[in-house]
């Protein structure tokens, strides 16, 4: 014990290996944690946001089926009626779905998508 104290001191004079210390901890700290960080699956693709740039966001479906979840991108809402939503997807196309198939969240049949790094060329989070 009486050798690592002047150990330590030797060690936090040396600035540049004192700085490297902690950025090399703060990395494994992320690599253990990065499950808990990442804001979406790593290998989840969504190919209507494939190379979106920084901070990019939209609005989604997010439909539950046996399958896990399905995310169904909207560009723009069109119609919203008593028992379906009419929207338009990032191919300008019109589709529709049925409100009983879409499950409501915070009081909106929406839910919004946020990739602070953007997306790769298949729709991948960046930061994921």
């Amino acid at each position: 014990m009486n050798l690592l104290i002047p150990a330590i001191k030797k060690f936090k004079r040396h600035k540049l290996a004192f700085i490297a210390f902690y950025v090399l901890t703060v990395m494994v700290l992320i690599a253990v944690f990065a499950g808990l960080l990442s804001p979406h699956p790593p290998d989840r693709q969504i190919l209507e946001f494939s190379s979106k740039s920084l901070f990019f966001s939209s609005q989604v479906f997010k439909i539950y089926d046996n399958n896990g979840i399905t995310i169904v991108p909207v560009k723009q809402l069109v119609e919203e009626k008593e028992t379906s939503i009419i929207f338009l997807d990032y191919a300008d196309n019109l589709k529709e779905l049925n409100k009983k198939d879409i499950p409501k969240e915070n009081n909106s049949y929406f839910s919004r998508m946020h990739f602070l790094l953007g997306t790769d060329k298949f729709g991948r989070d960046i930061l994921s």
